[in-house]
């Protein structure tokens, strides 16, 4: 079948390299990740990106553009896919890691300043894949954010991302990113939140595999404004009430993690963004 526009969506949760995901959540800066078995952590999930990749290049129609947030532990996570299916095509830009802060990690609402991502000259060190010319969408406020505000962030990202994606004609893209996002991600495309914001209705694991495919570009929103940098506000996208964003999407795989060798680990609860916004 040949599709006119790019259908599939996968989104991937993200392996935490430096230890239990709640502190790369929560606390990535805090001394005491300092004194946890990181090693052993780095080893298992380097071992699950692996066994993601083996999965993922087995895919149709196959990954052709690669987006990630840009938080370390992303981008080597989706690494051994892209390089599994970098040298099955001529394609330049399936070859490239777009480090998208819009579907970077959820910090609550803080007095302070939450942790920011490596700067992309030094993150192009770090990962010579990375796209040095690709500039992200929208950032999210380094003073955190409410979960509507998370909701809506990631929306116009998404917005963004799949109207860039039509403009290019590709067919299926991948993104790599956080539990809190993944669960943000699912309610945009298909454009529903729920009454209960602690209802688990996807379920993001380490390295799980989430794909949607959009079955229709009705309702497609054609005047959302431009994001102007820090600062200023998130430019609305109207994907609640079933709207939802660049066209209708199903969900068709939720959170799989059949091709891991020990499974579903380490599953992102919804309730753990109600706990952690009332604490902040």
């Amino acid at each position: 079948m040949i599709f006119s526009y790019p259908p599939y969506i996968s989104c991937v949760a993200t392996s935490s390299f430096y230890g239990p995901r709640l502190h790369a959540v929560t606390q990535s800066q805090d001394p005491i990740c300092c004194t946890l078995p990181w090693k052993v952590f780095a080893n298992q999930c380097q071992d699950q990106s692996h066994q993601l990749a083996a999965h993922m290049k087995t895919l149709d129609p196959p990954i052709e553009r690669f987006y990630s947030s840009p938080f370390y532990r992303c981008i080597q996570t989706i690494l051994p896919t892209l390089e599994a299916l970098a040298v099955t095509t001529d394609d330049p830009e399936t070859k490239k890691i777009r480090a998208e802060n819009g579907v970077g990690e959820w910090y609550g609402k803080a007095r302070f300043d939450h942790p920011s991502p490596a700067d992309r000259d030094l993150l192009k060190k770090l990962f010579p894949r990375l796209d040095e010319n690709y500039d992200p969408m929208v950032r999210p406020s380094t003073g955190g954010e409410s979960i509507d505000e998370l909701h809506d962030r990631v929306a116009y990202a998404l917005h963004r991302i799949i109207e860039f994606s039509d403009k290019e004609g590709v067919r299926a893209i991948t993104i790599c990113t956080h539990g809190a996002t993944l669960i943000a991600i699912g309610r945009a495309l298909v454009g529903r939140m729920p009454d209960e914001v602690g209802e688990q209705d996807f379920h993001p694991f380490t390295c799980g595999l989430s794909t949607f495919v959009r079955t229709g570009k009705e309702n497609i929103q054609t005047d959302v404004k431009e994001w102007w940098g820090p600062h200023t506000p998130i430019p609305v996208v109207e994907w609640r009430g079933g709207k939802g964003v660049g066209g209708t999407w199903a969900m068709t795989v939720d959170g799989d993690c059949s091709f891991l060798k020990d499974g579903e680990e380490r599953g992102w609860q919804v309730p753990y963004l109600i706990l952690l916004l009332r604490r902040s």
